[in-house]
């Protein structure tokens, strides 16, 4: 072993120092020298700024500058493995994940079985485990070991111990079993790699320079093995490890001595460092950090802040101002947003996550059809996608198509099944030319989903993992589409596509090498989306400008002006990811830092971030995070204690620094505009105000050639739900049924009343008594079954036990009979589905009107005393009397409908409806026979007034009962204006 000639532990006062130290340490006037060296960087946006303070810092601005490795942990040890012509071949990711699991579920077989179902998630947190045990320096023996010691002395007294003693058993036999097959595959991962290095003859470098933190605290940091690693190493000569003060008081300190025994401590004193000022919000509430709604109101007050700044001369260049968070998510997509919206131009660099590419999203649509069984939602979510194309030869599916389809299979009762869809297909294709044939619209997305069913079909049943793989990949190769990519995401939407198509790949090509034991789709699944989320996808790098930071990659930006952002309690230390086999205080024992060290490292991160800027710095909080309450950090308390000046913040101008409030206010501002969105502008600002009547429930209204009754209660229930349904048109969305829909329920109950009924009235039957009710019984017995045997046996079953009743249940006849039977009368006739089409005169509050009305009424029973009596079936509830006009409009109808009939004038005497869900199942429209003729009139002076708005154009969203915006069918074209300003 050769020892390296010097190790050095550079301790610095400040960020600024920091860079400037870093940058130092590198000799530039040596061309050999500056290729032997690697600068270790916790992430690649913090190389790629730090390759920019090198290029800032050259003599000779312009010149071609020599840059050392700047390289990340991974690319530094890959550099290293690179190095070795021997090396053996270095497994993949998904390689090492799935010989893990192969091993796990060997060990399982071989009697260590663990304590918990083995899923395919529990494999990456094992593998994370290994890996971390490892890179502390530690065994798998080590973790039995220790497992015993700390847990079997407790095993008669705690029933937990027993359960981590059989895990911990479990698990060294699995990763024993790893070791294996990764020894017998003659194969290399990290640690198989990193014993090599240290068997090499020599290193590429000469020269390493860490300026990341240790694993323990920064995701991006080096472990103990990797100090190790550079300790040991023969051929380097030099190392220096730069921190600052703060880290190194935070815990870092302790740490490197014990990693680093022959540690030569230094502090740097040739590097000063100026304080900026705190900036404070103007506002007079003595707080020294500015609070806002939501992040996205955060983003967009600093957009505010930089353009009044540019705008007062007194602002910070865009290139040397930046917006530093810990967290990118949300901040690097909401800069896309509101930084645009501000016509300013920005930077960023860091990785976002793969799954919230939209391709990512469409192949989960496709993974979603086939684990839904191939259900209307996900099959016709997968036709709508952008990325598929189903008839390369043929027109492309137009929306209306998709939602020919959706009605037409809601309407066939399709609960799913990619057999039943091929076969609806194939039925509507035979009654091709035939009268009630299925339009082509319809048949078009048909086909294209019989195609879906077709080519994932297979991958519902168990079978090899790589199988199961491929069918997506040829499902993509087959229906890919790049038609609809624009010009600025083409480049972006590509990659994206090439690194999902790359995991598929990956994973397919690591089961076949080493594991391909069928499965369910479902663990295929679980493999896929976990790789996927746990994947980043880099953008391009931006415009040039304002710079986006997280903390890591902070520390090596020079910036005149910082805002540091999103202060809250969940970032601000953030959550610590907790291992899910062993407790913290059981990992302690294995190198594992402990919990006060973390906070501690925050802590002292915020602390210098503080103090990165030259010139000023902002800090900033929110209250809202996904409409939940945060809190703000508790590091904030720590800016009394910083020694900072401060200043107050110099208010923005009102005005539209926004392009989205230019908007509003109607003001375009030039420079808030591309050229190529002018026109576009143009046109939007002369469009009719957001504040326009017409926009919240008001149109030009127009009288209707009939009025359907049913209808005027929908306008009274909400006249936005009307508009929607009966003036616009607009289709409701259909729902699956497992069983009959209530609509059909609904109609098949009215049949069989109206069935009984006239069998009932042809036998020369009146009135339903208890002396004939077991002839009723009968008859309406026999009507059901007639019904029921068109119906499919399940349906038919429930059918009968609603109908006739059951041992839980009154049937919809025997309601009928009892509320008869309680309403006495000599029938002398019933007119059943009785039609009320035509002109009716309604009374009203100026005297009456005739109205053309279009409606039917289920049943009208004409007594002897020449009265009638009205009767409407409801399959759940009534509506309210107070409220509803369909039976006082039934009732004017019926007067003026009978006038004569049998010689003679009718006059209502009862009216009401017979419910058949919860009681009661008898609702009067009036409670007494002596008010009724004046609660008809109301309900008819209710139904003109109706009317009256209506030709008036007055359809405000105003539900009667807020209850029911839940079950709206139009609440994507709603405004809510009823929703009041809190």
């Amino acid at each position: 072993m050769i020892t390296p000639r010097a190790t050095h532990l550079i301790g610095v006062q400040g960020l600024q120092p920091f860079r400037e130290t870093v940058l130092r340490l590198i000799d530039v006037r040596s061309l050999s020298s500056v290729r032997q060296t690697a600068v270790l960087v916790p992430t690649r946006s913090a190389g790629e700024h730090l390759r920019r303070a090198l290029e800032d810092a050259s003599p000779a601005p312009g010149s071609a500058v020599v840059i050392p490795h700047l390289v990340t942990r991974s690319e530094w040890l890959e550099r290293l493995r690179a190095s070795l012509p021997a090396l053996p071949q270095v497994l993949s990711p998904h390689e090492r994940e799935v010989i893990l699991e192969a091993a796990a579920r060997a060990t399982t077989s071989a009697g260590f079985a663990p304590p918990f179902r083995l899923r395919p998630g529990h494999v990456g947190e094992m593998l994370a485990l290994y890996d971390a045990l490892r890179r502390h320096g530690r065994s798998v023996d080590d973790l039995e070991r220790t497992a015993g010691e700390t847990f079997t002395p407790s095993l008669e007294t705690d029933h937990g111990a027993a359960r981590m003693l059989e895990q911990a058993q479990f698990l060294s036999e699995a990763f024993r079993g790893y070791e294996r097959r990764v020894a017998e595959g003659g194969r290399a991962d990290e640690h198989v790699a990193r014993e090599l290095l240290l068997a090499a003859s020599d290193s590429p470098f000469r020269h390493v320079i860490v300026a990341a933190a240790d694993a323990a605290v920064d995701p991006g940091g080096l472990w103990p093995s990797d100090f190790d690693l550079l300790t040991r190493i023969n051929g380097l000569a030099r190392i220096d490890i730069v921190a600052t003060e703060a880290s190194l008081a935070a815990g870092l300190l302790p740490r490197l001595r014990r990693w680093l025994p022959n540690l030569a401590e230094v502090r740097d004193q040739g590097a000063g460092s100026r304080r900026p000022a705190l900036v404070v919000p103007p506002d007079g509430s003595g707080r020294r950090f500015a609070q806002h709604r939501d992040r996205e109101e955060e983003v967009a007050a600093i957009a505010r802040s930089v353009r009044a700044g540019l705008a007062r001369g007194s602002g910070a260049a865009l290139s040397r101002t930046g917006v530093v968070f810990r967290r990118p998510l949300p901040y690097v997509y909401l800069a896309a947003q509101v930084f645009r919206d501000a016509a300013l131009p920005y930077d960023t660099f860091d990785a976002l996550p793969l799954a919230a590419e939209p391709y990512a999203a469409a192949l989960d649509l496709v993974i979603e059809c086939v684990e839904s069984g191939f259900s209307r939602e996900a099959v016709t979510a997968v036709l709508r996608s952008p990325h598929f194309a189903w008839t390369p030869d043929g027109p492309a599916l137009r929306p209306r198509d998709v939602a020919a389809l959706d009605r037409a299979l809601s309407d066939a009762r399709f609960l799913g099944g990619a057999a039943e869809l091929v076969r609806l297909t194939g039925e509507w294709e035979r009654r091709a030319g035939q009268p009630d044939a299925p339009s082509s619209s319809l048949m078009a997305a048909a086909r294209a989903a019989a195609g879906i069913a077709r080519a994932l079909a297979p991958v519902e049943t168990e079978a090899r993992p790589a199988e199961q793989i491929d069918l997506l990949l040829r499902f993509l190769d087959r229906f890919d589409s790049t038609t609809g990519l624009g010009d600025r995401t083409r480049d972006r939407s590509l990659r994206a596509r090439a690194a999902v198509r790359g995991v598929l790949a990956g994973l397919r090509e690591a089961h076949l090498a080493w594991n391909d034991d069928p499965c369910a789709f479902a663990d295929t699944v679980s493999r896929i989306r976990r790789w996927i989320e746990d994947q980043t996808f880099s953008p391009s790098a931006g415009e040039g400008g304002l710079q986006l930071l997280d903390a890591q990659a902070a520390r090596f930006a020079r910036l005149d002006r910082v805002y540091l952002a999103g202060l809250v309690q969940p970032d601000w230390p953030g959550a610590r990811r907790r291992n899910i086999f062993f407790p913290a205080s059981f990992l302690r024992n294995l190198g594992w830092p402990d919990d006060d060290d973390v906070r501690a490292a925050a802590r002292s991160e915020f602390e210098d971030l503080v103090s990165l800027a030259e010139s000023r710095v902002s800090v900033s909080s929110f209250l809202l995070d996904h409409d939940t309450i945060v809190e703000p950090s508790t590091f904030l308390d720590e800016l009394d204690t910083l020694g900072l000046t401060t200043i107050e913040d110099e208010p923005v101008p009102a005005g539209s620094w926004l392009l989205s409030e230019a908007l509003e206010r109607g003001s375009l501002p030039a420079d808030l505009l591309p050229e190529s969105t002018r026109g576009w502008v143009a046109l939007r600002a002369g469009r009719t105000p957001a504040s326009d009547p017409r926009f919240h429930g008001r149109s030009d209204g127009a009288a209707r050639a009939a009025y359907r009754v049913s209808a005027i209660d929908r306008y009274l229930d909400c006249p936005f739900r009307y508009f929607a349904a009966d003036v616009l048109r607009l289709a409701e969305e259909p729902e699956d049924e497992e069983s009959l829909s209530p609509r059909t329920r609904g109609k098949l109950a009215h049949d069989a009343l109206q069935r009984f009924f006239d069998r009932w009235q042809r036998s020369g039957r009146g009135a339903i008594t208890v002396e004939n009710l077991p002839d009723a019984r009968r008859i309406f017995a026999q009507v059901v079954e007639e019904l029921a045997s068109t119906l499919p046996a399940a349906d038919a079953a429930l059918q009968r036990a609603s109908l006739l009743g059951s041992p839980v249940a009154v049937g919809v006849g025997e309601i009928v009979f009892q509320v008869e039977i309680g309403r006495p009368g000599a029938v002398v006739e019933r007119l059943l589905e009785f039609s009320l089409d035509g002109d009716t005169e309604l009374r009203c509050g100026f005297g009456t009107r005739v109205l053309a009305l279009r409606a039917r009424a289920d049943r009208v029973d004409l007594l002897d005393d020449g009265t009638f009596r009205l009767v409407d079936y409801k399959l759940s509830r009534a509506p309210k009397p107070a409220r509803a006009v369909q039976l006082p409009a039934y009732a004017a109808a019926v007067r003026s409908k009978l006038a004569g009939h049998r010689g003679r004038d009718w006059v209502p005497t009862d009216a009401g409806y017979v419910t058949f869900g919860k009681p009661p199942n008898d609702v009067p429209v009036s409670r007494s026979r002596s008010s009724l003729d004046a609660d008809l009139a109301c309900g008819e002076a209710r139904l003109v007034d109706a009317v009256e708005h209506i030709e008036r154009g007055v359809f405000p969203p105003a539900p009667a009962d807020r209850h029911e915006c839940t079950t709206c069918p139009f609440p994507g074209v709603c405004r809510k204006d009823y929703v009041e300003d809190p």
